[in-house]
């Protein structure tokens, strides 16, 4: 699996300085919606919800989910060894029970003993020649860090394993694919002590 690389920016600022997540939020929104948007300009066409399939590992069963529907899938989809435009090297395409193409895709940025501490989020547009891009959200991260009296570290119990999570493209040609990158940036505000204690 590639190694994506990651640009984080670090703020050390008196606690007076620090902005509230709340104000961080409103902008991180923002700069969410705008790189939607350009995603959607660039490329045209309309959202679309795909059907998605979910894995567990050491299980051959795969749920389907659209919506609040779910159902068993007749058999897991197999991976193939085709390659799309823009494919990264963390994109698995996949061969659906019912034929179409689906793609497994990176879920997670910055992961930890604790879970997924940054992660990516998807978009899914389909033209009306029958072109379909699966839109990579990428956070690039500013934090900024605010001294408190008391803190914690560690999650307490483990993460449970990832599941790889498979969305039904609508189409049969790899051809009619691509994956495109859409970054933005997203700010946070990392909360740090003296003496950290574990979390239960």
């Amino acid at each position: 699996m590639r190694s994506f690389s990651l640009l984080f920016m670090i703020a050390a600022v008196g606690c007076g300085s620090v902005p509230s997540q709340t104000t961080l939020d409103t902008h991180n929104q923002r700069s969410y919606d705008d790189a939607v948007a350009r995603a959607e300009q660039g490329f045209g066409g309309e959202t679309f919800t795909p059907v998605r399939y979910t894995m567990w590992p050491g299980g051959d069963a795969a749920a389907a989910e659209s919506g609040d529907a779910t159902a068993e899938s007749p058999a897991p989809p197999a991976a193939v060894a085709d390659r799309v435009r823009g494919q990264g090297d963390g994109d698995q395409l996949y061969r659906m029970p019912g034929g179409n193409l689906g793609m497994a895709s990176q879920g997670c940025l910055v992961g930890s003993a604790c879970g997924c501490d940054v992660s990516l989020s998807y978009l899914y547009l389909r033209r009306a020649d029958g072109h379909v891009a699966v839109v990579r959200l990428r956070p690039t991260i500013k934090t900024y860090r605010k001294k408190v009296e008391a803190c914690g570290y560690g999650c307490g119990v483990p993460a449970p394993p990832e599941a790889t999570v498979i969305a039904d493209l609508g189409v049969t040609d790899p051809a009619l694919v691509e994956v495109i990158e859409a970054p933005f940036r997203r700010e946070e505000v990392v909360e740090y002590c003296d003496h950290p204690t574990p979390r239960p």
